[in-house]
């Protein structure tokens, strides 16, 4: 939990000289995938907290109104000192950068750094305020004291000691656990999902889908010894992903060769109907479509925010490639297989043939999620990485995001100081530990009885054990269920210590 200071600098995101090199094709192209990217942003404020839509809804109102010189009218018409007009502004600036109240790299709680009677003189000071009074009065009363609670919610986790909204407020984490269990003999992915559990006590899954099913339940079933109901319903977010679905549509007939055009072909059926396995169709064209002029990836991403480990959250970006930067990439690439002897485990360990990576240095013009990484490694799916390839992607101008990462540390100015002067060996770091993908392991065929991987001759561990019993290694987890639901809460740590 922290309120951000007040002398945190702000940055543009400059992307001028990268778009102005597009072609009109190409400019369309990017403007529809951008536009489908933030549609679906907004799924990430109802991924964040049960407060972040509202707090994003009055923030959206009482800037929205605000022409010309509005924020000075503002900031007098609600008799802010300095002082409080600019921690107001700075919680905005946060909330807005971390899109919800929980920071998107560390997920502690935002609070803002003025009192609540201060930020509610702002909104009633607000053009938007004389249309909108009853509303915004609603939305102030259901949101101020969650906006300022510190006890006992601090980080995104299940009661008591967070909260998460991928689940509702009842369910627990061996709920999560019994329902993913069922999942996982139905073959169906968590990534795109919320899991609720009603006043009977039966569970509801939620599929991200912008058509609801005219059948039914696409799943049915019971979990646990109790034998408790559940079903798995598509239609969450509809409206949202029924808007990504058009904006997609739109860049499709803007697309430069026919891999962007199945790719963007079976996101929109996956962004439709739910399912996973067009979105991996997706991906698998995605990854074909080599060091395009514009490039793009979309859908429910990255796990790191579920306290399960299972469910993604919403990610869209697109990005120009940087040529320069991107040239020096290739180099390191060209590299590859000389570097991999020297790595710490035995070759029996690694994939039979290298899969060379697409590596590209980005200048992102868009990215519709919590938070921008400095690289991206994807996809996530496993059957995909191990066999048909993956891209690295450096995200070259996403670095004023680094004034934000600063926060996680207890003292602002070293964590950001820190950072900065880190950047190009965290650049270094960060090609290298990429390059042979996450996990850069081979994964061996697996026995279809036990859905285990075995090797004939497993091979020792590349580390001695001081242990003398310690046996050679034998098996590895099954490819599907893939490595969110295999792994739950340390999906994270395994997925970033892979890599290095």
């Amino acid at each position: 939990m922290a309120s951000y200071p007040n002398d945190i600098g702000v940055s543009t995101l400059d992307a001028t000289q990268a778009f102005d090199g597009l072609s009109p094709k190409e400019k369309l192209y990017a403007l529809h995938i951008a536009n489908a990217s933030w549609a679906g942003a907004l799924i990430c404020l109802f991924q964040c907290s049960y407060e972040a839509p509202v707090i994003f809804t009055l923030l959206q109102l009482t800037f929205s109104g605000e022409k010309d010189d509005g924020f000075a009218r503002l900031k007098t018409a609600a008799g802010m000192s300095e002082e409080d007009w600019t921690a107001f502004l700075t919680f905005a600036a946060a909330f807005y950068a971390n899109f919800g109240n929980y920071k998107s790299f560390g997920d502690s709680k935002i609070i803002p750094a003025i009192p609540a009677e201060a930020f509610y003189k702002v909104l009633t000071a607000s053009t938007a305020y004389a249309a909108n009074k009853a509303v915004m009065n609603e939305l102030w009363e259901a949101v101020r004291e969650l906006l300022y609670s510190t006890e006992p919610v601090k980080v995104l986790d299940f009661p008591p000691s967070g909260s998460t909204s991928y689940y509702s407020a009842n369910a627990t984490k061996d709920d999560a656990a019994a329902v993913q269990a069922f999942m996982d003999a139905q073959d169906i992915s968590g990534y795109n999902t919320r899991l609720f559990k009603e006043a009977d006590g039966s569970f509801v899954v939620r599929l991200a889908a912008a058509e609801e099913s005219s059948t039914g339940p696409i799943a049915e079933g019971v979990v646990g010894a109790d034998q408790v109901p559940v079903k798995v319903v598509p239609g969450d977010y509809a409206p949202l992903m029924a808007r990504v679905v058009a904006a997609l549509e739109q860049a499709k007939a803007q697309a430069a060769n026919p891999e962007q055009e199945a790719m963007l072909t079976h996101y929109c059926t996956s962004f439709r109907t739910g399912s996973i396995e067009a979105h991996m169709e997706g991906s698998r064209a995605w990854v074909q479509d080599k060091g395009p002029a514009v490039e793009s990836y979309i859908g429910f991403i990255e796990s790191y925010r579920d306290p399960f480990g299972v469910r993604g959250e919403w990610e869209g970006f697109v990005a120009v490639v940087n040529r320069v930067m991107s040239e020096k990439f290739t180099l390191l690439v060209d590299t590859a297989e000389s570097l991999l002897p020297l790595l710490p485990w035995p070759a029996t360990f690694e994939k039979d043939r290298f899969l060379r990576p697409d590596f590209t240095s980005l200048d992102v013009l868009s990215f519709g999620s919590s938070g921008i990484p400095a690289g991206i490694n994807i996809p996530n799916y496993d059957s995909i990485r191990q066999n048909e390839g993956f891209k690295n992607v450096s995200l070259g101008n996403g670095r004023y995001h680094i004034l934000l990462w600063g926060g996680r540390a207890e003292t602002w100015r070293i964590g950001f100081a820190f950072l900065v002067i880190g950047t190009d060996e965290m650049r270094r770091h960060l090609l290298c530990s990429s390059m042979h993908g996450s996990p850069p392991l081979a994964l061996p065929p697996s026995n279809k009885d036990t859905h285990l991987h075995f090797l004939p001759s497993p091979p020792l561990p590349p580390f001695p054990s001081p242990n003398p019993q310690h046996a050679p290694q034998k098996s590895w987890p099954p490819p599907s269920p893939p490595r969110p639901s295999t792994f739950c809460v340390a999906t994270t740590g395994t997925k970033l210590c892979s890599r290095l």
